[in-house]
């Protein structure tokens, strides 16, 4: 695949029309990613959505708060699905890369104080090994151990986020 293909990202998390939420329940179904009850209920957690460069969805982004009770604190939890063609690519980098900094930047203009940051499951076996590093490089999120599924857990804090 094309490493340097172009994609659009567009930030849909409060505004998503019912053909743009049918257009991310069918993706996800397309590429047999979640059930049909799955899609249907998380489809409302969509932040942000990559088209390629024919207008087709090719990833989708998606963040829900939740309180983490080894940090004692509230971060984004932040999931994301790319479609088989384009993992290859920068969209799954790119997607998580334009949620952190909308997120940081509500957070540090007191828009968004609720959580203090975002947090990432890493279910992916390839990048567990060859992603590795304690810190990911231009990203900032920092392995913090495992889940009780094996997977990494990598949390990255807002700027300025305080420990209460």
């Amino acid at each position: 695949m094309d490493s340097d293909r172009e994609y659009v990202i567009d930030n849909v998390w409060e505004n998503k029309s019912e053909k743009l939420l049918n257009e991310i329940v069918e993706f996800w179904m397309a590429h047999g990613a979640l059930t049909q009850e799955q899609a249907i209920e998380r489809v409302k957690q969509v932040f942000c959505v990559g088209r390629d460069k024919s207008g087709k969805i090719a990833g989708v982004g998606t963040v829900y708060p939740q309180f983490n009770q080894q940090l004692e604190n509230s971060f984004y939890y932040y999931r994301t699905f790319v479609a088989p063609a384009h993992r290859q690519g920068s969209l799954g980098r790119k997607l998580l890369y334009f949620t952190r900094d909308y997120l940081n930047e509500a957070f540090v203009k007191g828009i968004s104080t609720r959580c203090i940051g975002m947090m990432v499951e890493v279910e992916n076996e390839y990048i567990k090994k060859y992603r590795n590093e304690g810190v990911w490089p231009n990203t900032g999120f920092v392995y913090i151990g495992k889940n009780n599924r094996g997977d990494h857990v990598r949390v990255s804090y807002f700027e300025g986020a305080r420990i209460s």
